[in-house]
């Protein structure tokens, strides 16, 4: 019976372990801005290790798409009206980290960085 609980104990969590290894959220769909030498906003796409149905674009929390296309809006214009830069108001982009096309802009926004799950590399 001592040895039972233990072992129960590590099944189940080894189980959750491998259950959670291979979950993927859902695929989004979203169109970027080409890239024209002018201010972009870039918003930085990531697996997050927790997501579910939100009140967020796509009817998902995905936890970096928090206030998206809004936030993309709100601060291009804030930065046309207060800037001298002229900023890409026709949206912004949506890369992940290793995108190297994230090397192109100067800012990137990553919401909720500490929900972020990390990729293993084979």
């Amino acid at each position: 019976m001592r040895m039972t609980v233990p072992i129960l104990l590590l099944l189940g969590a080894a189980a959750v372990g491998a259950a959670g290894d291979g979950y993927e959220p859902p695929e989004v769909d979203y169109k970027n801005t080409a890239y024209n030498g002018r201010f972009t906003f870039v918003r930085v796409r990531f697996r997050p290790s927790d997501w579910g149905p939100g009140r967020y674009m796509w009817g998902l929390d995905l936890k970096w798409n928090h206030d998206y296309p809004r936030a993309e809006a709100h601060f291009m214009k804030m930065l046309q009206e207060l800037t001298t830069l002229d900023p890409n108001q026709g949206g912004g982009n949506i890369l992940s980290l290793d995108d190297p096309e994230l090397f192109k802009y100067p800012v990137a926004y990553m919401c909720e960085p500490g929900i972020r799950a990390p990729r293993r590399i084979s």
